[in-house]
This record gives C-alpha cells, sequence and structure tokens, in this order.
C-alpha cells in the first residue's frame, strides 16, 4: 500500500491516474487468452496485501482477490485486459481480452508488449467505491478509482478496500513484482459517549479524506481506517473529532505500513 500517485496518467490506452477517473481500452472486441501467472511483492516481507488476518496482524491474499492485468501490445495482439482471481500462493488465473487475435502465450504477449501493468484489487472492492473494473470481461475494461471513498469503519473491508497494490512490467518466471502504493491509518478515538454519532474531519494537505459521523460502540470507542499516500508526513494531518482538533509529530509514512493512532478525546473540546 504506497502513494501519493494511486494511478498514473496512461498514454495510449491506459494507465492507473493520481486522483479519480477511469481509462479506458477503445476496442469494442476480444479474443480470450488463458492467463495463468505468479506474483511477488516487494519489500515488507510480504506482510502487505489483500485481505487483514485478525490472527497474525498481517496482510495476505484470499478467495475473491483479483489481479487486473492491461497493456498493450502494439505489432500484433492491440490492447488487452482481463481479471485474474487468485488461485494459492502467489497465484492469479484466468482470462484476458486482446483487441486482435493473437496465436501466442500469454508469457509471449506480456514479454513482447510495449507496456505491461498489473493491479492488485482486493476481494470485495465492487462494493467500496475506491477501486473498481469496468466492463470486465471485455477487452474495453477499465480501472476506476474514486478518493472520496477511501475510509471506512469496518477493519476487515478496510484493509480489503485499501491494500492497493501495481506493477509496471512483466518478468518471466516471476510475473508482476506487486509494490504497495498506500500507507493505512488505523483509527482508533476513546472516552466517548456510548452510542452516539460523532463527527470526524481529516484532511491530508488538500485533499478531504473523511467528513462524515461514526457512532460509538457500548464504551465510547470509534474505530475506522483510511488510506494515505506513502511518502506524506504526519505534520500535513488536519483530524478534528467531536470538535477536538489533534496534531501530530512529524513522521513520513512508509507505503506498506499499517499505523494505529489510538487517542482518549477529551469532554471539552
Amino acid at each position: 500500500m504506497k502513494t501519493n500517485t494511486i494511478l498514473s496518467a496512461l498514454a495510449l490506452a491506459m494507465l492507473l491516474t493520481t486522483a479519480c477517473g477511469k481509462n479506458e481500452i477503445t476496442n469494442e472486441k476480444g479474443y480470450p487468452l488463458s492467463v495463468t501467472l505468479n506474483v511477488t511483492r516487494e519489500g515488507d516481507e510480504a506482510t502487505t496485501r489483500a485481505t487483514y488476518n485478525e490472527s497474525t496482524k498481517k496482510l495476505s491474499f484470499s478467495t475473491g482477490d483479483q489481479l487486473f492485468v492491461f497493456g498493450e501490445d502494439i505489432d500484433v495482439a492491440g490492447n488487452f485486459a482481463g481479471a485474474l482471481t487468485w488461485q494459492s500462493g502467489g497465484t492469479f488465473s484466468g482470462t484476458i481480452l486482446t483487441s486482435n487475435p493473437y496465436s501466442g502465450t500469454a508469457e509471449e504477449l506480456f514479454a513482447d508488449a510495449e507496456y505491461t501493468r498489473a493491479a492488485l484489487l482486493p476481494n470485495g472492492y465492487e462494493g467500496y467505491g475506491y477501486i473498481q473494473i469496468g466492463n470486465p470481461g471485455t477487452s474495453s475494461a477499465y480501472v476506476y478509482t474514486n478518493f472520496l471513498n477511501i475510509y471506512t469503519n469496518t477493519k476487515t473491508e478496510a484493509v480489503e478496500q485499501l491494500s492497493y497494490e501495481s506493477a509496471n512490467a512483466y518478468s518471466n518466471p516471476d510475473g508482476f513484482a506487486l509494490s504497495p502504493q498506500n500507507a493505512i491509518l488505523n483509527f482508533r478515538f476513546l472516552g466517548l459517549p456510548p452510542n452516539t454519532d460523532i463527527s470526524v474531519f481529516f484532511k491530508c494537505g488538500v485533499v478531504k479524506r473523511i467528513d462524515k459521523t461514526f457512532k460509538t460502540d457500548g464504551s465510547g470507542t470509534i474505530s475506522f481506517l483510511t488510506m494515505i499516500d506513502g511518502g506524506i508526513n504526519t505534520s500535513d494531518f488536519d483530524l478534528i473529532v467531536s470538535g477536538y482538533q489533534y496534531s501530530f509529530d512529524s513522521r513520513v509514512l512508509e507505503a506498506g505500513h499499517i499505523y494505529t493512532v489510538s487517542r482518549n478525546v477529551p469532554s471539552t473540546p
């Protein structure tokens, strides 16, 4: 999860972008090509991936995780895109569609393509609105991102939603080396009235990340997670909970790491 660039602008057909938007392969037709590949992960001893494991406190691949693969082979296959489903270990398989007929293997296509990209799309992402595949199963598929939906108050869903990783190149036989794009902030605020709606406003630099209410539990606690670009300094944070503004020591957040912030909320702001 590393990040000030959530998705980078693409030149010809499709790349990932920096704030929100969709990037499309424009061809309407598609020719299926079966794909099975392995992915590796850069950094953090593979502790930061798709789905949060409560017992190990780590992130790992899980059923339903998908790898969105796309690129362009100008000479033969044209544009190509597809979503591969996690099988086991680091193996993903499925079908991509090429815009032109192609008789080679997926490995040959990836090796010959002018560019090949991959983005990890964790299980359940469609429901959260942050990272989505539009037109899945077609060669006009695209990746869509929305910075306005990057928070949640359910830990497991949040980590699934926010664990965005990408790779810019394919290498046979290793496949794609995923690189985490973001850091995750795990906020926990205590000492609030039980079962009460509490306003939360959180901004990082000029980007508003959260502006909503969360309901406290029976002990007067609220918990929520959000994603922050890797390399962001906590001195850029602007956080107000129940009318009380918090300050942070200066610290640069590393993509691929989870940071826990636990504070008591004063009774009087």
